[in-house]
């Protein structure tokens, strides 16, 4: 967010409702970016109902087409100021350009590997591209900050709570998309 400065007023779009997708809506509600989007894959409710609960104008299942159609609908087909990718998929990448609005700004969290991608597409709608995968000292002060204040909910994001000792129970949550965040107790 440092990089990105997101404003007040500026339609913003997440592709993604996992930790990273969640926390950034949390950060861009913040900073009074509107109106927030958030896109999710089939077995995402869960999240996607997280997400309207932690400040999403809109959230919902949708796959490229859908997402490009709802976005056009929600900004009269100018696109968005700011999308960010959290999911972490080829596909995520593709509809997060088609999302973005001439001058605007994609940010790439997700660690997709590899996608094809139209170059002309980026040079055409003036993006900048961020890409974002570390972070430094005062990024943890400024997330501390933003925790202690309330803007960001971390304790929101943890779904289930699990005794150490039934880790093992964590494996059928994740992958089913049931849990945000799986916090774990020692000894209990």
């Amino acid at each position: 967010m440092e990089r990105l400065r997101p404003a007040p007023g500026q339609p913003a779009a997440i592709i993604g409702p996992g930790p990273l997708g969640l926390l950034n809506l949390q950060v861009l509600r913040a900073a009074g970016a509107a109106p927030l989007v958030v896109f999710g894959r089939p077995r995402d409710e869960p999240r996607l109902e997280l997400a309207r609960e932690l400040g999403a104008d809109v959230a919902v299942v949708a796959d490229r087409t859908g997402a490009r159609e709802r976005v056009a609908e929600l900004t009269d087909g100018i696109g968005m100021a700011i999308v960010v990718e959290a999911a972490g998929t080829a596909e995520a990448v593709q509809t997060a350009l088609d999302l973005v609005a001439s001058n605007g700004t994609l940010v790439t969290l997700g660690l997709a590997r590899s996608t094809e991608i139209d170059a002309l597409v980026v040079v055409r709608k003036n993006l900048t591209w961020l890409g974002v995968v570390a972070a430094v000292r005062r990024h943890y002060a400024e997330a501390i900050r933003m925790i202690r204040s309330r803007k960001v909910e971390l304790e929101r994001l943890i779904t289930h709570r699990l005794p150490l000792a039934d880790a093992a129970a964590a494996i059928p949550l994740i992958r089913s998309g049931d849990a945000v965040k799986i916090m774990f107790a020692p000894g209990a």
